[in-house]
């Protein structure tokens, strides 16, 4: 036995370097010696050498050389014999067997056992050194591209297990290669089960029989695929349809399915992959969506109020048909129009009220009861209250839902109240209030009319003057806390048609007296 030269690195490799470590097996020394020199002499190489099988197989640090060279005919153990050994304890390490004879029996069981290169002795030793370092670096390349191929395969293992969506793959004849974690938690078999099967048996734990899915389709026409799924489109690469699934675990689920060809280095088409993600909740919400939105529309088609739905850069997204009855527009002749617009047109006489409300509802904060004079599309004018409410997601501002309601009729009352009793007290003084509110009753043919005096500190109105059924009172007090003589305080004119006493439950004389409607507008003092 040669005493090996072993380097003390447990891994075969030499520290720092690059070398590839080739252990060396043979009975004949002198021919150990030429090789090893040979090798080491192209400094590619690092080389042991051992002159026994066993020698090898009782060494340690076997499984670290890169490559392991041997000759047939030894004692105690040939090198068919000394690879299979080889094989089932350290697995593929590149095996290279040296003979001096071309036996075809031989060669035949040398491959069968696992071995990567089989070299005869019989050729010059130029030719053999030639031969045996371009077996070694092949052997070893072939080697570190199966190690390299097996981490490919791992890590993309790894990231397909790790994807929400269920996916598989199939090779070009159909078989299943990959079934990831997903796909095993959505059908309830696993990877071991499935992986290797074909003949569309990947289709059963969804419809119960073996049908393609559109994985097999990706080369069908439009018209075939449409048999089978709905809303299908495509890319340069993709294929991506909708489906009705029969789940396994029992329920029916919506699913968005989409395939692509897998391709080799070459370009070649080696299978196809296909994911499958359950849009179920998806679709639930869409519908919830479309029919609030059906709802709302049906809504704002049939309300006389003007309803602008606006995106987060406040340009109108939606407006209700009644705008043409109120301005003069066509929806679409505002839709999509920007806030600048808006402010040099409809809203130019109230240009800076207009842009107070914009930044307000900018901020998330809603608009209430703001009057504004809007410009028709022919020049007129209109009287509005308006609402605006911000539409908001994660406390950001994504738009706002807007609605006018026309008021210019109570404005016209408004301002007519007001002409009348400025001239009633021009004309009588301010000492007649008996006849202002007779005047006002007469003019209005309201039942009751009254004019008083507001105490801020104990929230009352003193009553100056009250005509009621025909009959003047006053010097009297009532607490207007609850009452929509407050709400005229707050908002200033107020108008109430109908049903007065049930929007103001508090104020009993309005019950008891029966009154339906109410009018009232704040009087101000020379301050």
């Amino acid at each position: 036995m040669t005493s090996p030269d072993f380097y003390s690195s447990s891994t075969g490799q030499v520290p720092g370097g690059d070398l590839i470590s080739v252990l060396l097996v043979d009975d004949d020394e002198s021919f150990l010696f030429i090789t090893r020199r040979y090798l080491e002499n192209t400094k590619k190489f690092r080389v042991d050498t051992l002159t026994t099988p066993l020698d090898a197989l009782n060494y340690s640090n076997i499984s670290g050389y890169d490559a392991i060279v041997s000759d047939y005919y030894m004692p105690g153990m040939d090198g068919i014999a000394f690879l299979k050994t080889i094989r089932e304890q350290y697995g593929d390490i590149p095996f290279i067997l040296f003979t001096v004879r071309s036996r075809e029996e031989v060669l035949i069981e040398a491959i069968n056992s696992g071995a990567d290169f089989y070299i005869q002795k019989s050729i010059s030793m130029d030719a053999l050194f030639t031969e045996l370092i371009h077996k070694i670096k092949l052997a070893v390349a072939r080697k570190n591209e199966r190690i390299s191929l097996q981490d490919s395969k791992k890590f993309l293992s790894d990231i397909l297990d790790f994807l929400p969506d269920a996916t598989f793959a199939i090779d070009r004849y159909g078989y299943v290669t990959v079934w990831n974690r997903a796909i095993e938690e959505m059908t309830g078999l696993s990877a071991q089960e499935m992986v290797g099967k074909g003949n569309y048996e990947y289709s059963i734990p969804f419809y119960g029989t073996n049908r393609p899915l559109l994985i097999d389709l990706i080369d069908s026409a439009d018209e075939i695929i449409a048999q089978y799924y709905s809303i299908v489109y495509r890319t340069e690469t993709t294929l991506t349809a909708e489906t009705n699934l029969s789940h396994p675990k029992g329920n029916q689920i919506s699913a968005l399915v989409k395939v692509s060809r897998l391709y080799n280095q070459a370009g070649e088409i080696i299978g196809a992959i296909e994911s499958i993600r359950d849009i179920s909740e998806m679709k639930k919400t869409e519908q919830k969506h479309r029919e609030s939105e059906e709802r709302f529309r049906g809504m704002t088609e049939r309300s006389s109020d003007l309803i602008f739905i606006l995106d987060e850069k406040m340009s109108a997204a939606y407006v209700s048909p009644s705008v043409y009855i109120h301005l003069g527009y066509q929806p679409d002749e505002l839709i999509g129009k920007s806030m600048d617009f808006a402010a040099e047109t409809i809203f130019s006489k109230n240009y800076l009220e207009f842009m107070q409300a914009v930044e307000l509802t900018m901020q998330g904060k809603p608009v209430e009861n703001m009057d504004m004079i809007l410009c028709r599309k022919d020049g007129s004018l209109m009287y509005v209250s308006v609402y605006v409410v911000p539409i908001t997601e994660n406390g950001n501002v994504m738009g706002a839902q807007a609605s006018m309601r026309d008021i210019t009729e109570r404005r016209k009352t408004e301002l007519a109240t007001r002409a009348l009793m400025m001239s009633v007290v021009e004309t009588t003084g301010a000492n007649s209030l008996r006849i202002i509110t007779e005047t006002i009753s007469s003019w209005l043919g309201a039942d009751c009319v009254v004019i008083g005096e507001l105490i801020q500190e104990n929230e009352t109105v003193h009553v100056l003057s009250m005509f009621l059924d025909g009959n003047n009172s006053s010097d009297f007090s009532y607490d207007f806390r609850g009452t929509p003589c407050e709400q005229v305080t707050k908002t200033g004119f107020s108008l109430y048609p109908d049903d007065v006493a049930c929007t103001f439950p508090r104020c009993k004389f309005l019950s008891e007296m029966r009154f339906r409607g109410y009018i009232g507008t704040p009087l101000h003092d020379s301050s």
